[in-house]
C-alpha cells in the first residue's frame, strides 16, 4: 500500500503544482537542503501530512475492503446471518457527499484544525473520522503498519519535494485518467511524470 500511496502522491504533487509548492515550502521551512530530513522535522510539516491525508481520501490504495461477520448482526433493520461476506467500499464511501464537504475536490486545507500552530500537527486520524476515512481499515482489525507507512511516506515524498519537482508528462497533460481497483487503486492509463531539479 505503500508503493500505490506515494503513486498517487506523486500524481496528485504533478497535477497540482500550486499544492506542490505549498509542499516544498512547509519542507523547506522545516528541513533545508543543508539539514537531514529526521522524524522530528516531519513531525512539523503541518501540510505535508495534511496533503498525504487528502491524497489517501481521493485516491485510497485499497479500494474495496472485505470482511466475513462471524455472528448475526441486524444493520437498519436487515438481518445479516452469520458467515456473510461483507464489502466496504472505500472509494466511495471517502467520496460521499454526506461526510465529505465538496468530496471530488483535492483540498489539502480540510484536514489542517483551524487552530493548528508552527510545528503541532493537524490532529491525527486514528483511521476512521467516524468511519467515514477507513484507506488502512479501521477497528481491531485496522492495518498495523499504518503509523509505519505514514512515516515512510512522509519522509519519501518530503525528500522528492526539497530537491525535484514533478509534472504530469506532456503526452498527458489533456487525459482524463479513471482509477480502477482489483487488490489496489490503479490509475488508468498509467500516470507518467516528468521529474526536475529545483
Amino acid at each position: 500500500t505503500v508503493s500505490a500511496w506515494c503513486y498517487f502522491a506523486v500524481f496528485a504533487l504533478a497535477k497540482y503544482p500550486d499544492i506542490q509548492q505549498k509542499i516544498h515550502e512547509d519542507v523547506m521551512k522545516h528541513a533545508p537542503t543543508t539539514g537531514p530530513i529526521t522524524m522530528e522535522r516531519i513531525e512539523k510539516m503541518e501540510y505535508l501530512y495534511a496533503f498525504l491525508m487528502e491524497a489517501l481520501r481521493v485516491y485510497p490504495p485499497i479500494g474495496l475492503i472485505v470482511r466475513l461477520n462471524r455472528d448475526e448482526e441486524n444493520f437498519k433493520g436487515y438481518r445479516i446471518p452469520p458467515h456473510t461476506t461483507l464489502y466496504v467500499p472505500v472509494y466511495l464511501l471517502h467520496r460521499h457527499p454526506k461526510y465529505w464537504d465538496d468530496p471530488e475536490a483535492f483540498r489539502p486545507e480540510r484536514w489542517l484544525s483551524p487552530d493548528s500552530k508552527d510545528g503541532q500537527k493537524p490532529p491525527r486520524q486514528t483511521g476512521t473520522r467516524g468511519y467515514t476515512f477507513v484507506p488502512f481499515n479501521a477497528g481491531p482489525r485496522n492495518c498495523i503498519g499504518y503509523q509505519f507507512a505514514t512515516m515512510e511516506t512522509q519522509m519519501i515524498v518530503a525528500t522528492l519535494v526539497r530537491s525535484l519537482r514533478v509534472e504530469i508528462a506532456p503526452s498527458q497533460r489533456d487525459v482524463e485518467f479513471s482509477l480502477t481497483s482489483m487488490v489496489t487503486t490503479k490509475a488508468k492509463p498509467a500516470v507518467e511524470v516528468v521529474v526536475k531539479k529545483r
